[in-house]
């Protein structure tokens, strides 16, 4: 079903209209984020007050501290990568194994070439964007990069009476034509960061896995654009507008003044699930008119949406539901697609703490005042009566002759002997927003068990440790997207026939064909690819030790080659060889037939082993048994 331009841009703009009320809230919270970092760093007035958009007043220390030990947790050093074959027609065997492990390498080196997780770290400014904003998106797609190099070059021939001769130049020398070929510097996955303020999804769906389409806008130069080779075909009557460049913190140009892009158009890129199918539209803000060919006619307005590109997407992915996009939402929100912000469930004990600060601040100056005032001028029923008075404003009531100085009349006095309870309530504001923010600062004390200590910061902890849990489902996502892109563009590998320990053999790939099937993905913290937590290591060296010989030397090496690929460990098959020759012995020559030259008398007993020339264990045990 081909979706008529209308059709879209009614679809885009109802997307904008949906987007538009929460972008203000959004630069709020990012300035807000960004202000306070400005602020603690040059002059460390954590204590100053801010306003946010609903009226309240919060301290702006507490509530960028908050962000920064929030995103201090969900840091990590390094990822492991697990996957875990999948079939139901078959049992799982060693081709199984020895796919799993090329897949988890090729994915780890993936997302790690692709610069969302080391190096730049595109996966922090992601985090920020679902910790401010509510969600973080991320954009995958494949890109090639190729550059023209000289190879050689080739003389230019020229005919001259029928005879070929080299053409020269002015000093005579030969001419040669350079001889050019395209050279593919780097190929692979990249994962791009999209500002909530460019990404589109349906107006109607309640969750972004539920939107029937997905998409971005960005500007881009005209120049840029007319020479990328994606975009062929551009008309040659395109005029490039003005665009404000829009940024989460609502930062303005210099002077104050608004940014602007010049001569530059916006795309629009649009992930189709229905037909899966990517759709590239061009919007301008040219209203140039175009002159017809017919004079007779008016001229008509250049068209300002224009739908450059339609292919059909070249990744099959394993579920319906996936997409290019991969969208991570620490706070899930049912009302609408878009996530809850850090900023927002902070915000009430945020407000507590400062109502809690000004009480004890005006509690601690009534405390250290005293009145003092003149029995014989005032009368002692007023005084009573403005100090037991609910109104502030009731000692104005006091009957004081006109022209009386007030300072002879009232004084006041500090106190000496403040209680200690009160002074230490200074940091309670603080401890209220850290133990409800969910943000421990110090491990529990007081256990008796590490379990139990363990067992009250998830407890303590519990959300941030749903937002790092959410973390990680957000990479096992984007690693399945880099999963269904390495099937279809990874270069082709190699292959190799093994001989498996029960004498079969089996034909292992290395490369595009080792990603075919079902994988189940899962990613961890950890050191690099193949990740074997503590628990697994254990439980694989007790499998070896409680199956030992018992099982037979064939079973043996089957588990023996289970174990060293799920170890990572290189070059399995000559292991496994060497071990195949040691333990299982070769089998003995046959026994020449009865009456051949050679063979020995009939009811003669065989000749048994002997110990001595036995070199492989088994045998030597054999030996020693058969001579018992």
């Amino acid at each position: 079903m081909n979706i008529t331009n209308n059709t879209w841009r009614k679809r885009i703009e109802a997307a904008r209209d949906r987007r538009e009320p929460f972008e203000t809230l959004w630069q709020h919270y990012c300035k807000l984020h960004s202000d306070a970092e400005q602020v603690i760093l040059n002059d460390g007035n954590e204590n100053r007050i801010i306003q946010l958009p609903n009226g309240d007043r919060v301290r702006l220390g507490l509530v960028f501290r908050n962000i920064e030990q929030t995103m201090g947790y969900l840091e990590m050093d390094d990822i492991g990568v697990t996957a875990r074959a999948t079939a139901y027609d078959r049992p799982l065997d060693n081709i199984d194994t020895n796919n799993e492990s090329v897949v988890e390498q090729a994915l780890y080196d993936s997302m790690k070439s692709s610069g969302l997780i080391g190096g730049a770290e595109r996966l922090d400014r992601i985090k920020l964007d679902a910790l401010l904003v509510g969600h973080g998106i991320s954009f995958s797609w494949w890109k090639v990069l190729d550059e023209q190099v000289e190879t050689g070059r080739i003389p230019v021939l020229l005919e001259k009476e029928g005879v070929l001769e080299p053409k020269t130049d002015k000093a005579g020398e030969p001419v040669y034509k350079p001889q050019m070929e395209t050279i593919t510097l780097w190929e692979g996955m990249v994962d791009e960061r999209i500002s909530p303020l460019e990404f589109l999804c349906s107006s109607t769906c309640t969750s972004l896995d539920e939107s029937h389409w997905l998409g971005f806008e960005r500007i881009v130069r005209l120049d840029e654009l007319k020479s990328d080779p994606r975009f062929a075909g551009l008309p040659t009557d395109l005029k490039g507008g003005s665009y404000e460049i829009k940024t989460l913190q609502g930062e303005r140009g210099p002077g104050g003044t608004d940014y602007y892009m010049e001569d530059s158009v916006k795309l629009i890129i649009v992930w189709d699930r229905m037909t899966r199918e990517l759709v590239t539209f061009l919007e301008t803000s040219d209203k140039k008119e175009r002159q017809t060919y017919n004079k007779d006619q008016p001229s008509e307005a250049t068209e300002t949406f224009i739908r450059l590109k339609q292919v059909q997407f070249p990744v099959e992915f394993d579920n319906p539901q996936d997409s290019p996009f991969a969208t991570y939402i620490p706070i899930p929100a049912s009302d609408h697609p878009f996530g809850v912000s850090q900023v927002e469930h902070i915000r009430n004990p945020a407000l507590e703490s400062d109502m809690m600060h000004t009480r004890f601040a005006n509690l601690s100056r009534e405390q250290k005042r005293i009145w003092l005032y003149d029995k014989i001028k005032l009368n002692q029923e007023d005084v009573d009566a403005a100090i037991n008075g609910k109104q502030s404003l009731a000692a104005l009531g006091v009957d004081v002759q006109d022209g009386e100085d007030l300072s002879r009349i009232f004084k006041d006095i500090q106190t000496v002997n403040i209680p200690d309870s009160l002074l230490n309530a200074a940091t309670l504001s603080e401890d209220i927003v850290r133990k409800n923010s969910g943000v421990a600062e110090t491990p529990f004390g007081g256990t008796e068990t590490a379990t139990e200590s363990e067992n009250q910061m998830m407890i303590g902890q519990a959300r941030v440790n749903r937002k790092r849990n959410k973390l990680f489902s957000f990479l096992e996502q984007l690693a399945q997207i880099h999963l269904a892109y390495l099937r279809t563009f990874a270069p082709d590998g190699s292959s190799i026939r093994v001989i498996l320990a029960d004498g079969t053999d089996a034909l292992l790939h290395y490369g595009r064909e080792a990603f075919m099937g079902r994988f189940n993905i899962k990613i961890e913290p950890g050191g690099g690819a193949s990740t074997i937590s503590p628990v697994r290591q254990k439980m694989l060296i007790e499998a070896v030790g409680m199956v030992g010989n018992n099982m037979g030397p064939k079973a043996s090496l089957l588990l023996f080659r289970e174990v060293l690929t799920q170890m990572d460990i290189r070059n399995v098959n000559g292991i496994l060889q060497a071990a195949r020759e040691f333990i299982i012995p070769p089998a003995p020559p046959a026994a020449p037939a009865p009456g051949m030259p050679g063979s020995m008398p009939q009811g003669m007993p065989p000749s048994l082993p002997n110990p001595q020339q036995m070199t492989n264990p088994n045998q030597l045990g054999a030996a020693v048994n058969v001579t018992r």
